[in-house]
C-alpha cells in the first residue's frame, strides 16, 4: 500500500474509487501502480480540475447543459484527460473511469472486470451496456471539444 501524494490525478491514472479503511477514503489506480488518498473521490476530482481553472461541478453543469447526459463523464484537461462515471457521482459504488484503452469482462449479475495493459483488473458494479455507453459518451464530448477549439483557432 503506497501512502498519500501530491496530484494523484493525472495522465496515468486509470480510476478512482471509494475506499475505507482507518486511514484512507479513495483508491486511485494508476499505470505506475495503486496509490490511496485520504481525500474522497469527489474531492480529488475536484481538485483535479482546479489545477485546470474550473472546478468539478463547473465541468459537470457545462457538459449536462450542452449533452443533456444525467451522470456526465467529464474532461479534467482539455483533450488530454477526462473520465467517466459508472453511478451517481455521491454513490459510494461509483468508480470514475479514466480515459485509457480498456476490455470488459461480464460477469452477470451487473458486475464486470475492467482489465487495463499491465494493471489489475478492476470490478465495477454496472454492466457492459453502460460501462460501453458512458465510454463512448466521454469520447463524444472529448471529440466535441476539440472540433470546437478547432474551429475556434482558425
Amino acid at each position: 500500500m503506497i501512502k498519500e501524494q501530491n496530484n494523484l490525478i493525472d495522465h496515468q491514472t486509470l480510476a478512482i474509487e471509494a475506499f475505507s479503511s482507518e486511514d484512507f477514503r479513495t483508491k486511485i489506480t494508476k499505470t505506475t501502480g495503486t496509490f490511496y488518498s485520504e481525500q474522497t473521490p469527489v474531492k480529488l476530482l475536484d481538485e483535479a480540475c482546479l489545477n485546470y481553472a474550473s472546478t468539478l461541478e463547473g465541468r459537470k453543469q457545462a457538459v449536462m447543459k450542452i449533452f443533456k447526459y444525467y451522470k456526465p463523464p467529464i474532461i479534467i484537461a482539455p483533450f488530454s484527460l477526462s473520465f467517466f462515471p459508472t453511478a451517481s457521482y455521491n454513490n459510494y459504488k461509483c468508480v470514475f473511469i479514466f480515459n485509457h484503452p480498456f476490455e470488459i469482462t461480464e460477469y452477470g449479475n451487473g458486475i464486470c472486470g475492467l482489465s487495463f495493459y499491465n494493471s489489475p483488473e478492476i470490478l465495477v458494479n454496472v454492466t457492459r451496456h453502460i460501462l460501453t455507453q458512458q465510454h463512448l459518451r466521454m469520447h463524444m464530448i472529448i471529440n466535441h471539444f476539440k472540433e470546437l477549439h478547432k474551429n475556434t483557432v482558425n
